[in-house]
């Protein structure tokens, strides 16, 4: 009975061990939904072609209009290495539509929209397209790696959509595969929804918190998220509409202009730009230095500025500043001796 026993489970165990290893297919499509079908033979290549390239790393599937109509069967048959397509459809609804076909990458998790020959096109017609011995030829692009911003400044309560913040490598490739961003140990700061939409919920340190991104099994990129609080308004306190600061007082200046605007909200933060109107009067020392220095008597405006993302002016107030140079002291030479002094 033992013996029976270890035999049986000799035989099923392998077969288990092979269902578990069966791979889940990346798409699947339900062919009882259409009653035709357009039959494609085509093969596949990277661009530029490489002598490593294995098709069999690849699922195939065809679209028409963004629905998935068929998938992919790999074939390697006497030295023929192709795909045969069944690309399901209606001969009265779907003929003459454009037919676009993907990958996938099984290795990276990478989805990818596959490109024809120039001189190719592939619609819907209820017929069959290339053979197993000469297949219609797709190329695909891959991606090898991408990249985001050292850091990223939004508001809080801001939404912006990170996609735009991606870099991809090599340039003019469409990143189609689901992204995972992490924010785990920065949900008080920052939130991101399921359709790559970057919330600032929290005002951030200066550093900002981190944002983590993956693409597939070998893309990753991370970046910095700085929230800030954005100002609605700026407004110069009235001891300060008029500053009178000594000739080359940077010092003096640089503290005046720096007390002299408020924000609405008092907790707004924001970087503030000065404006001059005349810069023969008042300097900006940057890059150099930071400060501004008053280099010759006169008067100038000054505009405390907020700009956009765009660099445009989003708020901005104004003050005067009065350069003056200073009376260092007065003395009065009467002579040696004053006898008498008349008041009439």
């Amino acid at each position: 009975m033992k013996k029976l026993l270890f035999t049986t489970l000799a035989l099923v165990l392998p077969l288990l061990s092979a269902v578990a290893q069966e791979v889940t297919p990346h798409w699947t499509v339900d062919e009882n939904q259409w009653n035709h079908e357009t039959i494609l033979y085509c093969d596949l290549s990277d661009d530029p072609a490489t002598d490593t390239f294995e098709q069999e790393n690849y699922e195939v599937a065809a679209f028409i209009g963004g629905e998935l109509r068929g998938t992919g069967v790999y074939h390697s048959d006497n030295g023929l290495v192709y795909f045969e397509v069944r690309i399901k459809g209606d001969l009265t609804d779907d003929n003459d539509k454009a037919i676009t076909m993907k990958a996938y990458n099984k290795t990276t998790g990478l989805e990818y929209t596959l490109s024809l020959a120039a001189d190719v096109t592939l619609s819907y017609d209820g017929e069959s397209h290339g053979e197993a011995s000469t297949p219609v030829h797709l190329y695909i692009k891959e991606i090898t790696s991408i990249s985001l911003p050292e850091s990223i400044t939004i508001s809080k309560g801001e939404t912006v959509d990170l996609t735009g913040y991606i870099t991809v490598e090599p340039e003019g490739i469409a990143l189609e595969t689901d992204l995972v961003w992490d924010f785990a140990n920065s949900a008080d700061y920052i939130s991101v929804s399921s359709d790559n939409k970057l919330t600032g919920e929290a005002v951030t340190s200066a550093d900002g918190v981190y944002l983590g991104l993956s693409a597939g099994t070998t893309l990753s990129a991370y970046t910095n998220v700085i929230v800030t609080n954005a100002a609605t308004g700026i407004a110069i306190k009235e001891d300060y509409k008029l500053i009178k600061v000594a000739k080359d007082d940077t010092e003096g200046l640089t503290t005046m202009l720096a007390e002299a605007y408020e924000l609405t909200p008092e907790d707004a933060t924001e970087t503030i730009v000065w404006a001059i109107e005349d810069e023969t009067i008042v300097q900006d020392l940057a890059p150099v230095a930071v400060g501004y220095k008053p280099i010759k008597v006169g008067k100038t405006k000054m505009w405390a500025q907020i700009m956009d993302d765009d660099n445009q002016v989003r708020l901005s107030a104004e003050l005067t500043v009065e350069v003056y140079i200073p009376v260092e002291g007065v003395s009065f030479d009467f002579g040696d001796e004053i006898d008498k002094i008349h008041c009439n």
